[in-house]
């Protein structure tokens, strides 16, 4: 990757990721973790929200099929934008954006929830609360998709720029694994979460555990800051 070259002309190209010394002690495990955090909210949020919006049309699939259509129409537009966004801007912005646009996604639609259940008194329509949804959604897949390109296109690359090659194709290995690893268990932990403590109730709990791991992944991400 390269940047284009200063306004007065000297030197043709520069680098964009510079060659840094190895990385600190822990400074793998800190990003793996956080990677992990990540793809596992994700997944179980994107599981769980469907499941929800079931009781906005009873009997009928339509909300949930708008909401997956429209995340899938999110996650096919915004890569090139995200992709650019991620080389301008600094390391610990990117993942402050992502992580503040997940914050606002989750929360969000937790507040929407909180308007479904009053929904009949206050007259709130239920395309309505559909919309909220909708934009909630794009809110986290939005910061989710920035949270994760940083770190396994820019973190990782970078901090190992320098460093060992075999640790760095050890450190890609493992990131794969995480992200398949996530489609699997992401659902499962909120689908069993749901189950428990029934749809609506494991729904705000999917989305607290959300929040928490946020925060969680703003430290780990901090102690690994280069």
């Amino acid at each position: 990757f390269m940047r284009p070259a200063p306004a007065d002309g000297v030197g043709l190209e520069e680098p964009l990721l510079k060659a840094l010394p190895s990385p600190a002690p822990g400074t793998g495990y800190n990003l793996l973790l956080s990677h992990t955090l990540t793809k596992l909210g994700s997944k179980g949020w994107e599981f769980a929200t469907p499941l929800l919006l079931l009781t906005f049309t009873p009997g009928s699939l339509i909300a949930p099929t708008v909401f997956g259509l429209a995340i899938f129409l999110i996650k096919f537009a915004i890569g090139p934008a995200a992709g650019a966004y991620i080389d301008r801007a600094p390391r610990m912005t990117v993942i402050r954006a992502g992580i503040a646009l997940q914050s606002l996604g989750v929360v969000g639609a937790l507040l929407v929830l909180g308007l479904s259940a009053v929904s009949p008194a206050a007259g709130l329509d239920t395309v309505l609360l559909l919309c909220g949804m909708v934009v909630c959604g794009w809110a986290e897949v939005l910061g989710a998709t920035l949270s994760s390109v940083s770190i396994k296109k820019d973190w990782v690359p970078t901090a190992w720029a320098a460093g060992d090659a075999a640790e760095l194709a050890t450190i890609n290995s493992w990131m794969a694994s995480i992200d398949l690893a996530a489609e699997m268990v992401g659902p499962v932990l909120a689908g069993v979460t749901m189950s428990a403590v029934g749809g609506v109730v494991g729904f705000a709990v999917v989305g607290l555990a959300n929040v928490v791991s946020f925060a969680a992944e703003l430290l780990l991400l901090r102690r690994g800051f280069f």
